[in-house]
């Protein structure tokens, strides 16, 4: 059922109005052989059947015009984005729609943990700052948490943070945008992170900077991340500067003492980011990465959010 279900080898860049950009850009960068995880996308037409068409339908799209009407910085906002969340994980996936996912799960091996990761569909779905505000939720297992994943990434969408930032950017005032699920196989993580091909606190395109923690990414969001940080040069890519950070929360064979990261996995990393980059018509990127027992994975690639222009941060930058 292709108007439920695609395989992500299948996906090409034309499906970003099924599958949303977030999976078809993965799709793409899979097809020109870098490493991503398999799986399949739950396309925007789910949504638009189970949540749109839906019962709660109605109701929703009400309930959205209102919010995008009212000042995000007052109660009756924040009110209606939590009564929107709550109506969407109402909806049941059923029926042949359910068989349909469950059979692609199967096909995932028994059971087996699963990332699931939104995939908008809309007109600022590219939006980098709307992107990073619906989260992934990671080590999913089984068919009915699988299911009740799907339901949240749906609902993630209506959470204030991002219909704040729809507010005043000319988005049409038409019904909730429809919404896209990538489910994909867990990576057994060792250390991973996030790499820009450019200095985000500088804005130097010709650097690249990773951030790498032991074990899964997900730790870099929390306010007491401690990652070790590795710049490069963008030719070559050549390792500028270590900053270890000095006692890592976890063990794992990746330590050393200048960091997480061997310097062989670092040019790894940098020339994986670099990649991604020159295959997205060379637009700085900001990509989630993961090593596991043998293969450097590519998780994510979005373009950086908010990159400051270079010229007004040289002079007084440290960075080398």
């Amino acid at each position: 059922m292709d108007d439920v279900v695609i395989g992500l080898a299948s996906l090409r860049g034309r499906d970003a109005d099924r599958a949303g950009a977030k999976a078809a850009t993965l799709a793409g960068l899979a097809a020109s052989g870098l490493a991503v995880p398999t799986g399949f996308v739950i396309t925007g037409a789910v949504y638009d059947q189970v949540v749109a068409a839906g019962p709660i339908g109605a109701e929703l799209r009400q309930l959205y015009l209102e919010a995008l009407g009212t000042d995000d910085e007052t109660t009756q906002f924040e009110l209606l984005c939590s009564r929107m969340q709550n109506l969407v994980r109402e909806a049941v996936i059923e029926g042949p729609v359910r068989a349909a996912i469950l059979a692609a799960y199967e096909q995932l091996g028994a059971d087996s943990p699963v990332a699931v990761r939104p995939s908008p569909i809309a007109a600022d779905a590219a939006r980098p700052s709307v992107a990073a505000l619906t989260p992934s939720r990671i080590g999913v297992e089984g068919p009915a948490a699988l299911l009740d994943a799907v339901v949240e990434s749906w609902a993630c969408q209506f959470n204030g943070a991002v219909l704040a930032r729809r507010l005043g950017k000319d988005i049409p005032q038409g019904p909730p945008p429809s919404m896209a699920v990538l489910v994909q196989t867990m990576v057994d993580t060792r250390v991973s992170g996030v790499a820009f091909t450019a200095d985000p606190a500088t804005g130097r395109r010709d650097r690249v900077v990773i951030d790498a923690v032991p074990g899964p990414s997900a730790a870099l969001t929390r306010a007491d991340a401690r990652p070790d940080t590795y710049t490069f040069d963008s030719e070559g890519p050549t390792l500028l500067h270590v900053r270890p950070w000095p006692a890592a929360p976890i063990e794992t064979s990746f330590q050393r003492p200048n960091g997480v990261l061997t310097a062989q996995a670092a040019v790894a990393v940098a020339e994986l980011a670099l990649s991604a980059s020159a295959r997205l018509g060379g637009t700085p990127q900001d990509v989630e990465w993961a090593f596991d027992e043998n293969t450097l994975w590519l998780l994510r690639a979005r373009p950086i959010t908010l990159l400051p222009d270079p010229h007004h941060t040289s002079t007084n930058s440290a960075t080398p």
